[in-house]
């Protein structure tokens, strides 16, 4: 009984900890094809995830794979505010996330 209760707590914490693997691609191409610093990339990844809807999340995921038609049907279904958000969202969040210099 008592290893049971310690792997459902085990299992739970790590559940808790784990990451969007959304906000994870989002942070990986910062990274590699934006050649972002890690705390810039991080910066990102968490403004996305506290500022964007998981709609306008995938969007942007789906964007940095080229897969124009499935963009498109996730386009077709949001509204312009959604997607004025996601052009307003980039630009505030490129500039709050960058460190001056």
């Amino acid at each position: 009984m008592k290893v049971f209760l310690l792997v459902f707590i085990l299992v739970g914490i790590s559940a808790c900890n784990s990451e969007n693997p959304q906000l994870i691609v989002i942070k990986n191409h910062c990274l590699t094809k934006m050649k972002g610093t890690d705390k810039f990339c991080n910066c990102m990844s968490e403004k996305a995830n506290k500022n964007l809807s998981d709609k306008q999340i995938d969007f942007i995921v789906i964007g940095f794979t080229g897969d124009k038609d499935q963009a498109n049907e996730i386009r077709k279904s949001m509204s312009v505010d959604e997607i004025t958000h996601m052009g307003d969202f980039m630009r505030v969040a490129i500039t709050s996330c960058t460190e001056p210099k």
